[in-house]
């Protein structure tokens, strides 16, 4: 077992370091320490102590406090939603589950019960688990509107202590009673994990049972945190249960992303990847006294760490120190339920005269050629929208004849009124010289200025710019500017710079995160992404089911090129019956639609005969489209059927 952690020496010291908590914990204001702390998916992180909540669009802005759930104790917290927030309370021991789909403004009981809440856990795939001090996990997909209860296995005076679900059917358990139970299947069935005490009950039968405070696994290893307070960590490979010591690992968490982080004796937090092997090592502090820590969460730029009263911030070059409760010597006194935030100080809406209104209306019937004579004759009025209408029809000869030197000085009275759109379109014109001279680095300004604005469509524009210019770094940038928007085309584009290493780290992790997150926004070529990987199990653990489950999500999405994998699993009789004939029907489809990787497949069927009656003619047309994409190899195999075509002639003629 040596050797197979011997790559991980870092993280499984071999030195026996003695550390007692006992003399720390009981020096810490414990109602002062950050309990736990998430963050969405577009940057909104939230943190509580127990009795307070703060909420932050992130961490470097204000930070609001808002009131809890009732007056008692916020044990979890958590976004399972933009602006959505999934809190567990307890007071004189009932716990309750809250959800708010305000920013924590308002709250709502979902699930209240006379034990306190044991255990949570949420992720976009799994959705929300919660456990009352019982055997007993609730579980909704529905962000708390319906709940269906998992019976775990019956032990006698035990509770679920920890969860930690993988994907919707496998899961991790850790119980009170010296268990770790392992599901497979959504919770219908479990099986006993052996744990770090049975482990050492075989060697020394005078050791107690105790309970498993937390468990996880991440890539070929499960980690667990046995022994209650002073309870330490573990490590194992899931197919040859070993356990070894982490002493020197006083917290660990798998984080959003998918990587491991642990906080060591030394206050140094270090990040791991599936194979374990370390991408970046910094320090909470520069002293060396024990600092409590209970929460690790991680965005798309940024490591966060509950620690004390503070939150620790890296992207793993430098490190910034937040504290909830003080941003800049201010303290932030509890919003009131009922507060609203006020929005942006707005410009009075100005009336539009009727012909303004009916210029506009047949311009967007497309009628240009009565719509221009009206917007020209409303243009001396500071309306942005006749002056981009106006630019329109001059860029296109619409209604007029093309002329780009007008349009450009339109779209520029419209910019000096706050119109994004004309900044967008200005940065056209100078990027291809239309009626002005070429200036590429007066174009990215403009774009870069709408960008400023929160105009996600110059964010693309700068992204995919530098992408082709090949500064993934910049790219990154404004990539990262635009899934803070939401975008979940910019998530996917995120995800496949992080798969390759374009511009960053190359990170597999990190990658799959934000397609499932785009995925989850309904991006089908993500779904698609996501599917490949179960089905050929190169970077998720293989599963034919979620594989299929995902690709024909993708193909009700519309990516017709999800069609060949689905195919490949009809002929292959992967999750599904084999069927040769829908197999064909689809990889056809893929093939008629452009996908230039199922022309050779289209092609083998042809020749072979599998789900279609053997077409040799028809197969060198397949193959004659993917020579004509680029593919070589297609060459041959085109001399190889017209040999066979030949050869069968020659044998009707005997």
């Amino acid at each position: 077992m040596y050797k197979t952690f011997r790559n991980i020496k870092n993280l499984i010291s071999e030195k026996r370091h003695q550390f007692s908590l006992a003399l720390f914990l009981f020096a810490l204001p414990l109602s002062a320490q950050v309990s736990n702390i998430s963050i969405d998916s577009k940057g909104h992180i939230c943190a509580t102590d127990g009795g307070s909540i703060w909420c932050a669009n992130d961490p470097a802005s204000l930070w609001i406090s808002i009131a809890p759930p009732m007056d008692g104790k916020c044990t979890w917290i958590n976004y399972i939603a933009p602006k959505t927030l999934a809190a567990c309370v307890e007071k004189d021991g009932e716990g309750r589950v809250y959800i708010s789909t305000n920013n924590g403004k308002t709250w709502k009981a979902k699930k209240i019960a006379k034990k306190s809440c044991s255990a949570a856990f949420y992720s976009d795939e799994c959705g929300l688990w919660v456990s009352f001090s019982d055997m007993d996990i609730l579980h909704s997909m529905d962000e708390g509107r319906t709940w269906k209860t998992v019976h775990a296995t019956g032990i006698p005076s035990a509770h679920i202590t920890d969860i930690c679900m993988l994907n919707q059917k496998e899961g991790l358990f850790g119980v009170s009673n010296n268990k770790i139970l392992r599901t497979t299947d959504g919770g219908k069935t479990f099986q006993n994990v052996e744990t770090p005490f049975d482990q050492a009950q075989r060697s020394n039968s005078a050791i107690a049972n105790a309970p498993v405070d937390q468990i996880m696994r991440i890539g070929r290893f499960y980690i667990a945190k046995q022994g209650g307070m002073f309870g330490k960590y573990y490590i194992t490979s899931y197919d040859n249960i070993s356990w070894q010591l982490m002493p020197d690992v006083t917290y660990a968490s798998i984080t959003e992303a998918g990587t491991l982080m642990t906080v060591s004796s030394d206050n140094s937090v270090q990040e791991y990847d599936d194979k374990l092997n370390r991408s970046w090592k910094k320090y909470l502090t520069n002293d060396k006294d024990f600092h409590h820590t209970s929460s690790i969460c991680v965005d798309i730029n940024y490591a966060y760490v509950s620690f004390d009263d503070k939150i620790w911030r890296t992207d793993g070059d430098s490190v910034t120190v937040f504290t909830p409760t003080d941003i800049d010597g201010k303290h932030l006194t509890p919003l009131a339920l009922d507060t609203v935030i006020a929005e942006p100080e707005q410009k009075p809406i100005v009336k539009r005269s009727d012909e303004c209104e009916n210029a506009v209306k047949l311009f967007l019937k497309g009628d240009y050629i009565n719509a221009f004579p009206l917007l020209e004759a409303q243009s001396s009025i500071d309306d942005n929208e006749i002056l981009e209408d106006l630019a329109y029809c001059y860029e296109e000869g619409k209604g007029t004849e093309q002329d780009y030197g007008k349009a450009i000085q339109l779209l520029a009275r419209a910019a000096n009124n706050g119109s994004d759109y004309a900044l967008l379109s200005m940065g056209y014109y100078y990027m291809n010289g239309w009626g002005v001279q070429k200036d590429t680095v007066r174009a990215l300004a403009l774009w870069d200025r709408a960008a400023d604005h929160g105009y996600d469509f110059a964010n693309q524009n700068l992204s995919n710019h530098y992408a082709f210019e090949g500064n993934f770094t910049k790219a990154i940038k404004y990539l990262s500017k635009s899934i803070a928007l939401g975008n979940k085309e910019s998530m996917y584009k995120y995800a496949m710079f992080s798969m390759e290493g374009m511009g960053m780290k190359k990170d597999s992790i990190q990658g799959m995160s934000y397609l499932r997150k785009a995925a989850n926004l309904g991006m089908p070529e993500a779904m698609t992404y996501i599917g490949d990987a179960y089905l050929s199990g190169r970077i998720l653990p293989k599963n034919n089911l979620l594989g299929v489950a995902y690709i024909e999500k993708a193909i009700e999405n519309g990516d017709v090129y999800a069609k060949k994998f689905l195919a490949r699993c009809y002929i292959k009789g992967e999750a599904t019956d084999r069927d040769n004939k829908t197999g064909f029907r689809l990889l056809k489809e893929a093939a008629d639609a452009g996908d230039t990787e199922a022309y050779n497949g289209v092609a083998t069927c042809l020749i072979e005969g599998v789900g279609t009656l053997p077409d040799p003619d028809m197969a060198i047309h397949y193959l004659k489209l993917a020579e004509a994409s680029g593919d070589t190899s297609a060459t041959l195999r085109i001399k190889d059927v017209q040999n066979m075509i030949v050869r069968s002639q020659s044998q009707k003629n005997k």
